[in-house]
């Protein structure tokens, strides 16, 4: 005797796949998993089974599938297999599809994706079970009519043959009876199983629309703070075309084009982190911190920007180097920054107050109180969510992403702690969060992390600069040049390794991390197989912290990320040169 169908249609091959293993697993000794990528391929396939004799106790559908959906693919394998059990498996079937599916294939259940694999192989079991007995009624029903018609032809022969097989039809009917009322009840417990899930779709699909609501609202709020920096950038431009105006006055319109361009790269920082955040591509990087250094840093950042008033501090009654311990100095100082500028936003007078404090040995606790003007109840529990703004509209005060407090939350979580707030309209707001205190012993402050303050000798320096892009080269040669640096350009990875190789006076080479031919990373490790003692410092315009991560690992003394400061390469051009310049 062949062996039963089970048959499995999915037009995603890893969900395929894995329904197809789950089914094996369970049913592999008895039954044949069969698998179609598509509805054609699907009623093709069928046909053939169909036609060399093999029966299909059971057909798994997805939904939304290309051409033909998962109800119109039942409706088409009930009309040629009509005992054979049909369940729709999807994520995205409408009230329509599943009704449709009832109706015209006489679906026997609906799974939502993801699914429960032990709900999987319960229904699938049920579906055989039930397609077992309906084959048996079918072939009872088959002996009884044919029984039936024996006994018309012998009635007068076998009338108590007749009586006899009359009581057994009796007990047969009596059977089909409980049998048919087992179906009842599992009919009604599927129309029951249809409204819950139909519930579940319903909230489902209001979250959805809520969330594509939100991600609109956080479109258009996009679209305006990338403008209006831009606009600035671009009008202050066509200004410093026209030769009429005065040097202070281009002075002046420099500085409003560098603040437009710090304004809108924080924009697209925000929006680059908060798309890592969403697939799980932000990592902590661990290192010694000094946690009173890192917020009177952060403080400092910030003096100049508050209110005349305002004013801003440091409550903390630790000395600098009292909490020293492991954790992420960027993130960290990345949360604090947030909550300080949503702390200035929101206090046009009064104070801001930064304080820490160690909780059991195990956590440090941050607070950033403000006396501004407050956040109402109905937002504390939504105001960490992504997309979120408390003000919306068109007239609000300040501008933003509306994803600082989003990218807040999620860097304390992968720091171990949590955050949250405590807030009274018109009486101000403070903020608390926590991360994972792992103490270790204070070092004292090493050269490195002395402030560079000489610079001679660049005239006797020779850096190649590995860039394939003209005005990123432009720019770089231009600022190393008025340093009286010899500065040497490869336009692609092959042709940096070949003059490192031919110019033994290269001092130092800025790698770019993306180039043709040869990336930066194997162009560096071909260059340090020959000049093991050459620094070479990668340069990229790539927003991932896994980038310095690769730089350091295939050689790299170092990592600049663009736009790149000139102060700040200089600084590490000096670091790295130390030695050669002080000869």
């Amino acid at each position: 005797m062949k062996k039963g169908i089970i048959f499995c249609v999915d037009d995603e091959k890893i969900v395929l796949n894995g329904l197809k293993t789950e089914l094996k697993n369970s049913f592999g000794n008895n039954y044949i998993i069969e698998t179609a990528e598509n509805a054609t391929e699907a009623l093709n396939t069928i046909d053939d089974l169909l036609a060399s004799g093999h029966e299909i106790p059971v057909i798994i559908s997805d939904y939304a599938m290309p051409l033909i959906k998962g109800d119109e693919l039942l409706a088409k394998v009930h009309h040629r297999s009509p005992l054979t059990l049909k369940i729709l498996l999807t994520g995205q079937a409408t009230i329509e599809g599943v009704t449709n599916s009832i109706n015209n294939a006489g679906l026997f259940r609906y799974i939502s994706k993801p699914w429960e694999t032990h709900d999987l192989i319960l229904s699938v079991e049920q579906a055989i079970k039930s397609y077992d007995q309906e084959i048996q009624l079918e072939r009872q029903n088959k002996e009884l009519r044919e029984l039936s018609s024996s006994l018309e032809k012998k009635v007068e022969e076998r009338t108590l043959q007749l009586q006899n097989m009359n009581n057994l039809l009796l007990e047969k009917q009596e059977e089909i009876s409980l049998k048919n009322e087992e179906l009842e009840n599992h009919r009604n417990n599927l129309e029951k199983l249809v409204q819950i899930r139909t519930h579940e779709l319903t909230l489902a699909k209001e979250k959805a629309e809520e969330s594509e609501k939100l991600k609109s609202a956080f479109m258009a709020n996009i679209s305006h703070e990338i403008r209006t920096p831009m606009n600035g950038i671009i009008g202050f431009i066509e200004l410093l075309k026209d030769q009429e105006y005065e040097k202070v006055q281009q002075y002046e319109f420099l500085e409003n084009i560098e603040l437009c361009s710090n304004q809108l790269m924080n924009i697209i920082t925000d929006i680059v982190e908060i798309s890592k955040l969403e697939t799980n591509m932000v990592k902590p990087v661990l290192a010694e911190c000094e946690i009173i250094r890192i917020m009177d840093s952060t403080l400092a950042m910030f003096k100049q920007t508050v209110g005349a008033n305002s004013t801003i501090v440091l409550k903390s009654i630790f000395a600098r180097n009292q909490i020293v311990c492991l954790t992420d100095h960027t993130k960290l100082k990345q949360i604090l920054s947030n909550l300080i500028s949503n702390a200035i936003k929101n206090t046009p007078y009064g104070t801001i107050e930064l304080d820490c404090s160690i909780l059991g040995g195990k956590e440090i606790l941050f607070s950033v109180k403000d006396s501004g003007i407050g956040i109402p109840t109905e937002y504390h529990d939504t105001i960490f969510d992504r997309f979120r703004q408390v003000d919306t509209t068109l007239t609000r005060k300040h501008g933003g992403t509306g994803l600082g407090l989003a990218i807040s939350k999620a860097y304390v979580e992968l720091l171990g702690g949590k955050i949250w707030l405590e807030s009274t309209p018109g009486v101000g707001s403070t903020f608390y969060f926590t991360i994972e205190y792992h103490p270790i012993n204070h070092v004292e402050e090493t050269d490195q992390r002395k402030k560079v303050d000489s610079r001679k000798g660049f005239e006797h320096i020779t850096i190649l600069v590995a860039e394939d892009m003209d005005h990123n080269y432009k720019y770089l040669d231009i600022l190393l040049s008025r340093e009286k640096m010899n500065v040497i350009r490869a336009i692609d990875g092959d042709e940096a390794v070949n003059m490192c190789k031919n110019n033994p006076k290269i001092d130092l080479v800025l790698m770019d991390v993306k180039m043709p031919k040869l990336n930066g990373f194997e162009a560096t490790k071909k260059i340090l197989e020959f000049r093991k003692d050459i620094p070479i410092i990668a340069q990229t315009a790539y927003a991932f912290s896994d980038d310095k991560i690769m730089a350091l690992e295939c050689g790299c003394v170092d990592y600049i990320a663009k736009p790149i400061k000139g102060d700040i390469l200089k600084n590490l051009i000096y670091k790295h040169l130390a030695k050669k310049l002080s000869d």
